[in-house]
């Protein structure tokens, strides 16, 4: 795998798995500012807003994020630490 490829998980807090080629990763949290730092298979991170959306297989507001048009709600990543 060329080194440019490799993702540093060193910074990687959550996985929000989306195929078997992707994923979005969660690097930072800030509760002060309610935003998230993510990326997709860790190329160029940006924050983003907190948000509730509703999650028809919960039937319920789930806190997340929208990471471009795609919502990843907190309860199904999962806590990543090495």
């Amino acid at each position: 795998m060329p080194e440019d490829r490799i993702i540093d998980l060193k910074t990687v807090i959550g996985v929000y798995p989306i195929s078997n080629t992707g994923a979005v990763l969660v690097h930072r949290i800030d509760y002060t500012g309610d935003r998230v730092q993510a990326s997709i298979n860790g190329v160029d991170p940006v924050w983003t807003e907190l948000k509730e959306q509703y999650i028809e297989r919960t039937g319920e507001m789930e806190l997340g994020f929208f990471l471009d048009q795609f919502f990843v709600p907190f309860c199904e990543i999962m806590r990543f630490h090495q």
